[in-house]
C-alpha cells in the first residue's frame, strides 16, 4: 500500500470521525434548545395562569363576594385561572392547564395519576417547580408545575373546617372535600402541560441538514487534499528539520515558547542552577477575565491581546529571561539567576508595562502575577505549583497585582 493510499484511508477514517462526533454534539444541542423552548413556552402559560389568579384574588374576588348568601364561583382564582386558560389553549393544541389537590373542594380536580406524583413530589422537595417528561399516545409531553401552598389566612375560611366555610360553598360542594387544609401546606399544584414532539422533529429534521452540509463540505475538503496530494507529497526532511524543530517549540499564534518547549528549557535551567549554586525564580501570569474579552469582542481581540502581551513582555524582561505559552491566557517567565526580592520587582515593573496602556480592541487588559524563587532539592513541578499559588492567591485577592 503506498503513502497516497494510506493517506487517503487515514483522511477518510478521520472525516468519518468528525461528521460522527460533530452530530453527536449538535444532536445533543438541538435536542436542549428544543427542550428550552418548550420549557419557555410552559413558563410563559404558567405565569399567565398566575397573572390570572392575582388578579381574581385581589380585583374580582371582594366584588363577587359581596353577597355572603351566594356562591360566586367566578370568584375563585383557581377557577378563573384554570377557565381562561382552557379558553386561551384552544388557540394551542395539545397544550393544557390544570389546578389539582390531593383533597380538593371540587372532586373534578383531585390529582390522579401523573398530577398526584407531581403534588407529591412538590410536598415532599419543598422544591419551587418540578417537571416531568411522558410518552402519551405515542406523544412525548412535557408537564411543568408550581406548588400552591397556602400562605393567605383568607384560604382558611373555605378550606380549615366545613363550619368556618361559607354556606353558599357547601350548598354547592358539601362537606365532605377540600377541608383540613393547613398553613404553609403544600395542598396542589398548578400544571402545563406540552407536546414536545413537534419541537424534537424539527430538531432531528435540521440535526438531518446539518449533517448532509457537513458530509458535503468534508467531501469537497477531501476532494481538495486529494488534489494536492497529487502535485506536492513529501518535502525533503532534512531541509525542513530546523523549521519543524522550531515550530516544535514555539507556540504558532504568539511567537513564545509552547508549553513543551518551556518545560524543557526550566528543567535544563534548574540543572544549571543547582549545579552552579545560582539563585532562580518563576512568575506564572494570566489574563484577568480573558473569556469577557473573548466573547465581548471575538476571539481575533483576544488572540490580539495574547500577541500584545507577549510583545510587551519581550521588550521589559532580560535577554536571559525565558517566556512561554503554557496554555489559553496562561503564561510562565523563567528569570535565572534572580532572587525572590529582584523577580519582585523585575515582575513589578513588567505589571505595569502590561496594564498601563490600552490593547488592540481598545480597553486596559488587567494581569495577575504569581512568583516564587526556586528552593535547593525542589523539582521544577513543585516550583511551578508554588508559583501558581502564589497566581491564585493574586486574583483571589482581587486580581490585577503581584503576588510572591
Amino acid at each position: 500500500m503506498n503513502l497516497k493510499t494510506r493517506l487517503n484511508i487515514a483522511l477518510g477514517a478521520c472525516a468519518v470521525v468528525a461528521v460522527l462526533l460533530a452530530g453527536l454534539y449538535m444532536r445533543g444541542q438541538l435536542r436542549e434548545r428544543a427542550m428550552g423552548e418548550v420549557q419557555r413556552e410552559a413558563e410563559l402559560h404558567m405565569e399567565a395562569a398566575t397573572a390570572l389568579r392575582g388578579y381574581t384574588a385581589e380585583h374580582v374576588r371582594p366584588l363577587l363576594n359581596s353577597d355572603p348568601a351566594h356562591f360566586q364561583v367566578e370568584a375563585v382564582p383557581s377557577f378563573a385561572a384554570t377557565t381562561a386558560m382552557t379558553e386561551l389553549h384552544r388557540r394551542y393544541p395539545g397544550v393544557s392547564y390544570r389546578e389539582v389537590a390531593l383533597n380538593p373542594t371540587n372532586p373534578s380536580n383531585r390529582a390522579t395519576g401523573i398530577h398526584a406524583e407531581i403534588v407529591e413530589a412538590l410536598r415532599s422537595t419543598d422544591a419551587e417547580s418540578v417537571q416531568r417528561q411522558t410518552s402519551e399516545n405515542g406523544q412525548h409531553m412535557l408537564y411543568f408545575a408550581k406548588p400552591l401552598k397556602v400562605k393567605d389566612s383568607a384560604c382558611l375560611v373555605c378550606h380549615s373546617t366545613p363550619a368556618a366555610a361559607p354556606p353558599a360553598m357547601l350548598v354547592a360542594y358539601g362537606d365532605q372535600h377540600g377541608f383540613g387544609w393547613k398553613m404553609g401546606e403544600t395542598v396542589g399544584a398548578q400544571i402545563v402541560s406540552l407536546p414536545m414532539t413537534v419541537p424534537l422533529e424539527r430538531a432531528q429534521q435540521s440535526l438531518w441538514q446539518f449533517l448532509a452540509g457537513a458530509c458535503g463540505v468534508v467531501l469537497a475538503v477531501f476532494l481538495a487534499l486529494n488534489a494536492m496530494l497529487r502535485r506536492v507529497l513529501l518535502n525533503p526532511i532534512a531541509s525542513r528539520h530546523g523549521e519543524l524543530h522550531r515550530q516544535a517549540r514555539e507556540d504558532e499564534l504568539t511567537g513564545a515558547i509552547n508549553r513543551r518547549g518551556f518545560l524543557e528549557a526550566a528543567e535544563s535551567a534548574l540543572t544549571r542552577a543547582a549545579t552552579c549554586e545560582e539563585d532562580l525564580s518563576l512568575a506564572m501570569f494570566d489574563i484577568d477575565r480573558f473569556k469577557q474579552i473573548n466573547d465581548q469582542h471575538g476571539h481575533a481581540a483576544g488572540d490580539a491581546v495574547l500577541r500584545e502581551v507577549v510583545r510587551r513582555v519581550h521588550g521589559r524582561v532580560r535577554s536571559s529571561d525565558l517566556l512561554g505559552r503554557l496554555g489559553g491566557d496562561e503564561f510562565a517567565l523563567l528569570l535565572p539567576d534572580a532572587a525572590i526580592e529582584q523577580a519582585r520587582i523585575l515582575c513589578t515593573m513588567l505589571h505595569t508595562t502590561l496594564q498601563k496602556e490600552p490593547y488592540p480592541h481598545g480597553e486596559p487588559v488587567g494581569i495577575s502575577l504569581g512568583v516564587a524563587q526556586w528552593q535547593r532539592g525542589e523539582d521544577l513541578q513543585a516550583l511551578l505549583g508554588r508559583a501558581d499559588r502564589a497566581l491564585y492567591e493574586a486574583k483571589r485577592n482581587g486580581r490585577g497585582r503581584v503576588t510572591c
